[in-house]
Formats: C-alpha cells, sequence, structure tokens
C-alpha cells in the first residue's frame, strides 16, 4: 500500500469523532451523557441516572464508561430500578464534557473501593420499616434514587410522603481531629452508623418531640480526612423528617447539637443524558418529565405533567389516550406512580411518573393559567378515540378542575368534546355544576354558531325537568333572537309566546320575561313602551317601592361594584349582579348606569357589537344626562375597535352637536381625522 494512502488512512481514523466507533463490542445500547456538575473530591465521581423502562439488557446490566476520547474510565453502578433506571458513577475524564455509558448482559460491577459517592438517597414506597432500610442498603435496587445537599428533609424528595423507606449514604470529609457527638432527630424511626459502626438508634413510630434536642446520638472519635456515613429511616403517617445533627470537638460540651451541614459531605459531580442509540446508531424511546404545577380544587391536587423527547413518536397514558409528538402535556391526580410509556419504531420505553418535589402550586384566578389547563384538558379529550367518552372515566377531581378553568366566553374547543361526546357524562354531575358548564357553553355557542346555539337551546330543554329551568332555556331564545340574530319582530313574538308559560316557573320568571319585553322595545326606539314594561316588572318583583334617593344610591353601588368585579376579570361574578341588578331596577337601562354597566362587560369579553347596539339606544333615546359622555365614550372605542368609521363619524356629529365645548368630543374628532388619513392601518388610541 502507498505510504500516502496509509497516511490518509491512519489520519481519517484518528479524526473518527468517538461517539461513531461503537467501543463496546457486546453493549447493546449507548448513552451519550454531558457532565454538568464536577465533584468536590475526585474520588467522589460523576453520577448519571440512566432511563431503564425495557431499554436495557435483561436480566441485568453491566455499564462501560469511556470519555470523548475514547479512554475507558472507572466506573461502577449505586443502584438499578428495572421501571425506572440505573445509576453509574463514573472518575471524572481528565478532558471535556462528554461520557459514553455503554450496557452490556453482564452483572453489575461494584463501585470501586477507593471511590467515595456521596451524598446520595435512595427512597423506597411500600412497606416501611428500618429493616426495609437495612434491605434497601444492601441490595441498591428499587425506589429511587438521587444526590443530596445534607441529610435534613420534612418531606420524601424523591416520592410520597407516607410509607416509604430512606437510605442515606456518602461521606463526611473531616478536617479537625476530635471527638464529635452525632444525633438523629426523626420522624419515624431512624439509625446513624459511622464507618460501619452504629453512633445513633432511634427506632420505633414516633414524631420528633422526645429526640428535638438531639438526644438520640453518642460521641464517635473522628481523625482527619474522609468517613462513611449511613442512615437509615422510615416513614408511616403524617409529618415525616430526617435529620442529622452534631456537636463539634470545639463546642461547649452541653451546647446543642446542629444540623451537618452541606459543606461537610463531599459532594459527587453529576452528569444528564442527551442521547441513546443501539448498536446500528438508531435512537431509541425515551424522555424527560417534569411537574410543572398543580390545581387542587378536589380532594386531591392534579398536577400538570410536561413530557419531552428527542423524537417525534407516540404517547401512551393508559386506557387507550395516547398522543403524538415530541412533547406531551397530562394532568396526573395526587403523587401515586402512573406508568406512562412512549413509543419508536425502534424501540419503547415505559416508566412510573410521580414527583420528587412538589410543584409550584397554579391559581384559577391566572387567565394564563386558566388557559393552560384547559388547553391540557383539551388535549386529554382528544386522546381519547371516538365512540369512546373523552370524560366517562374522569375522577371529581377532574372536573373540578375543569368547573375552576373554565371561564364565560373562552375554551369553547374543550367544552365542544365535553358536550358532543361525553353529554351523559355532564349530565351527570351535581345540578349546579351541571348548569354553570350548560351556561357557559351555550353562551359560546350564541357567539360562535347560532344555529347550533338554538339546537342546544333545544337539547338542554328537552333534557331539563325543572320548570325554572326549562323557562330561562326558553328565555334564552328570545335573548338569541334579540341580540345575535338581530331580529326584533321574531324575538318579541317568542317573547309575548311566553305570556302564559312564565307563571309556572314563579314570579322571577314573569319578571325576567317584562324585562326582556321591556328590552326588546327600548332596542326597537319604543322607550314609553319599554319604560312601562320595565315599571311593571319593577313593581312585581320589589316588595317594597323605594324612594328614587334610595334608588339612585343603589344604583351608584350596582355600578361600583360591577365595574369592579370587570377589572378583577372576575366575569362570572359580575354578570350574576347584572342579572340581580335589572330585576331589582330595570329602569336603570333607560336613564341610569346600567347600560354603562352592560357596555362594561361586553367590551371586556370582546364583545362590541353588542356594547354598540345598547349604548346607541341610551344615546338616541336620552337628552343630557349625567352618563352620556361616558356612554359615548365606551361607543366610540367600540366602534373603534369594530373599524366602523362612518358609524364614528356619525357619533363625532352627534357629539359636536350636544357637548361641542367638551374635550372628549375634541379627541374622539381628531382621532377620527386620523383614522381617516391613515384607513389602511388604524391605530387604536385611547380618549382619556
Amino acid at each position: 500500500m502507498p505510504w500516502l494512502l496509509l497516511l490518509s488512512l491512519v489520519v481519517a481514523a484518528a479524526t473518527v469523532p468517538a461517539q461513531d466507533v461503537w467501543r463496546a463490542a457486546t453493549a447493546q445500547v449507548r448513552f451519550e451523557v454531558e457532565i454538568t456538575d464536577a465533584p468536590s473530591d475526585p474520588c467522589a465521581g460523576i453520577l448519571v441516572l440512566l432511563p431503564d423502562g425495557g431499554l436495557l439488557p435483561r436480566p441485568t446490566a453491566d455499564a462501560i464508561v469511556f470519555d470523548e476520547a475514547g479512554k475507558e474510565l472507572r466506573s461502577g453502578s449505586v443502584w438499578h430500578n428495572l421501571r425506572e433506571g440505573y445509576g453509574v458513577i463514573f472518575e471524572p475524564p481528565a478532558k471535556g464534557k462528554r461520557a459514553f455509558v455503554y450496557l452490556r448482559p453482564g452483572q453489575r460491577r461494584a463501585v470501586p473501593g477507593d471511590f467515595c459517592p456521596s451524598l446520595l438517597l435512595q427512597t423506597q414506597p411500600g412497606k416501611a420499616s428500618l429493616d426495609e432500610a437495612r434491605l434497601l442498603a444492601k441490595e441498591n435496587r428499587g425506589g429511587r434514587i438521587g444526590l443530596v445537599d445534607r441529610i435534613g428533609d420534612v418531606f420524601n424528595p424523591f416520592g410520597p410522603d407516607d410509607n416509604y423507606t430512606s437510605y442515606y449514604s456518602g461521606y463526611l470529609k473531616i478536617t479537625k481531629s476530635g471527638r464529635y457527638y452525632l444525633a438523629t432527630v426523626s420522624d419515624e424511626g431512624s439509625e446513624v452508623h459511622i464507618n460501619g459502626k452504629t453512633v445513633a438508634s432511634w427506632p420505633g413510630i414516633h414524631t420528633r418531640q422526645a429526640g428535638a434536642k438531639g438526644q438520640y446520638g453518642d460521641n464517635v472519635a473522628l481523625t482527619d480526612g474522609r468517613h462513611r456515613i449511613e442512615y437509615f429511616h422510615f416513614e408511616v403517617t403524617g409529618a415525616q423528617e430526617t435529620h442529622l445533627l452534631w456537636r463539634q470537638p470545639d463546642d461547649k460540651p452541653d451546647a446543642l447539637p446542629t444540623t451537618v451541614p452541606a459543606s461537610a459531605f463531599i459532594r459527587s459531580g453529576s452528569a444528564r443524558v442527551v442521547d441513546v442509540v443501539n448498536r446500528a446508531g438508531t435512537p431509541l424511546a425515551w424522555f424527560t418529565f417534569a411537574a410543572e404545577s398543580y390545581l387542587w380544587l378536589g380532594a386531591q391536587p392534579v398536577n400538570l405533567y410536561r413530557f419531552r423527547a428527542r423524537q417525534e413518536g407516540v404517547w401512551d397514558f393508559g386506557g387507550g389516550q395516547q398522543v403524538k409528538g415530541k412533547e406531551a402535556v397530562w394532568l396526573i391526580e395526587g403523587n401515586e406512580p402512573r406508568d406512562v410509556a412512549f413509543r419508536l419504531a425502534s424501540s419503547s420505553y415505559s416508566r412510573p411518573v410521580y414527583f420528587d418535589r412538589p410543584p409550584r402550586g397554579a391559581s384559577i384566578n391566572n387567565n394564563g393559567q386558566r388557559r393552560e389547563y384547559r388547553s391540557v384538558l383539551l388535549g386529554m379529550c382528544r386522546a381519547v378515540v371516538p365512540p369512546r367518552r373523552p370524560c366517562a372515566d374522569w375522577s371529581t377531581n377532574l372536573w373540578a378542575t375543569l368547573l375552576g378553568v373554565v371561564e364565560p366566553h373562552e375554551g369553547q374547543d374543550v367544552l365542544d368534546e365535553v358536550f358532543e361526546r361525553s353529554r351523559q357524562d355532564v349530565i351527570a354531575l351535581k345540578k349546579e355544576d351541571r348548569r354553570w358548564l350548560e351556561d357557559v357553553y351555550f353562551d359560546l355557542l350564541r357567539e360562535s354558531d347560532v344555529n347550533r346555539a338554538f339546537q342546544w337551546q333545544e337539547r338542554f330543554l328537552r333534557e331539563e325537568t325543572d320548570n325554572a329551568r326549562r323557562f330561562d332555556w326558553q328565555l334564552a331564545r328570545v335573548d338569541v333572537l334579540l341580540y345575535e340574530v338581530n331580529d326584533l319582530a321574531k324575538a318579541r313574538a317568542a317573547a309575548a309566546g311566553l305570556i302564559n308559560v312564565a307563571p309556572a316557573a314563579g314570579p322571577e320568571a314573569v319578571a325576567r320575561l317584562l324585562v326582556r319585553q321591556g328590552d326588546i322595545e327600548r332596542l326597537a326606539g319604543e322607550k314609553e313602551a319599554a319604560r312601562k314594561l320595565y315599571a311593571t316588572a319593577q313593581e312585581r318583583y320589589q316588595k317594597s317601592r323605594p324612594d328614587w334617593r334610595a334608588e339612585a344610591v343603589r344604583q351608584a353601588s350596582l355600578y361600583e361594584m360591577v365595574r369592579s368585579l370587570i377589572e378583577q376579570y372576575a366575569l362570572p361574578d359580575a354578570r350574576e349582579l347584572m342579572r340581580k341588578w335589572e330585576l331589582e331596577l330595570p329602569l336603570s337601562k333607560l336613564d341610569g348606569d346600567y347600560v354603562l354597566a352592560e357596555a362594561a362587560y361586553w367590551r371586556a369579553v370582546g364583545q362590541c357589537a353588542k356594547a354598540v347596539r345598547s349604548l346607541r339606544a341610551y344615546r338616541e333615546q336620552v337628552d343630557l344626562t349625567t352618563f352620556l359622555p361616558q356612554a359615548m365614550e365606551q361607543e366610540a372605542d367600540c366602534l373603534v375597535t369594530l373599524k366602523k368609521y362612518d358609524e364614528l363619524a356619525a357619533l363625532v356629529a352627534d357629539m359636536q352637536k350636544r357637548f361641542p365645548t367638551l374635550d372628549l368630543t375634541k379627541k374622539t374628532a381628531q382621532l377620527l381625522e386620523d383614522l381617516r388619513r391613515a384607513p389602511a392601518t388604524p391605530l387604536r388610541r385611547t380618549l382619556e
């Protein structure tokens, strides 16, 4: 072979990336890992937790680790849970931040004797006792494992807070020789070993009180250097605590012992998995996950989990619920392990999911978080393949979550799934919950598809047995004809058809029908007819007629309350208050400030066309009132939003006629002029 060709082959071989060479002949899988934290001492090594869940060789696996240059790194296994993962500790590479871990069939290799991995915590749910903790230490399998800063927790960092066993193992780095007092404070039982000998023991089921001052401990002589520490613990129910304390040589003999600080422990480095392939270089299925937040609206919290994979695949959440993609977001109740699987064409990966540490709390008072949870519920519904009902297996916690994040005028997509595909499950809800969902859904349909709104109105009417509620659905048809269809004649006829029906639904139904008939006449420009209907309704609804002063005070109070609720985006409360207001003082729709409150509500929910219609009727039917400038301002703002500039011009002309010197008139006229100059890109500007 010519020497130039030979040299080129040698150079090419030398430049082949380490990850493209399969360095362990019998290995079935390779993990590429990135070192994220260096150890405080080289003997502590780098800990990486590899996913298993069906990815690794069976029945046991042996790990071999190489650095980026292809040099084998000393290593050993600290833990293996067939369902969850495989823990490897390896020496820090001389250069680089990457390492490659190969898994082949064989016995797990032990951690080299001169290694000092620290500080590890392993927890195991299920049977809880010190014997189980010792068994956990001996076998290094089951449960979960990870690095912690100190022995001192009042919760389980790696799983449920009841019925679990803990085992901490690590190394103290003593810098001053002498006699140390080591003690445990725990709930329930605990035991401390130093260099293999028991120095503190507090077995049994108990709270922390009897040992809160460090009574359960003993003195031990420690020399400079490292010393192996082991802490065994179990928890049954109630509060929980693991706590290692000490009194150092320079402390006074009667001083209370203090928590052994994180700085006293040797600390291992850590690494994270960035890729998994088989011998052919084909990516394997695996994923990471995190509990991002929770809502606690029922008996248990509902946690929002986000799952991520490097390739697109199929997520399986059980019960036939599957989602495709690189990411999936799902709601899981409580913190009991829930199996989640991910499949690629080449492999599958399954593992139990539960959070290590409680996620942050979400709030139904946050619009973005309500929207996020609705989106997840929508995805969960769509993951159920028809003809199965998406809500058939929902718990009370999931229903409570839906009820908490549903809001007026938003989220039709998820309610479409719930009502169209799970109507019988909605019917089975408590009456007040069912009615709330029906009202929100019907309003959404009114805004998006009038024909569907009429269809559901008829269906709700057929399925309802309560007379008062049935009348509400009959009156809803009048509302749609009046406000969405804008057909006054049909609305008037439909209302007239309810005159003989209303009494059976009760006195409030009669009053509400009169109010709606008054609304029809008001929007038709028949002010006096509207006044008579409103007055009749007000007299029937009120047991005693307050004088005009009391009415004025009450109106002002109602207006301020509604406006405040709208500003807080408490729209259901604002709407319910207006519903009571129109019964109590319907005449305020003619010359009071009800119209201002109603318009503010419609604007808040993006229904400016309805606001304009009501405001225009008010403006055309009054002369000069203290509320008229505010009504004109709201009307102008809505017309700008709707880009109805001809109507805005008519409004400006009316303002100039009635309030020629008002600053609001000048600003609105200037706004109209600006919009006419740039009709293609109108800017919405404040009138304030």
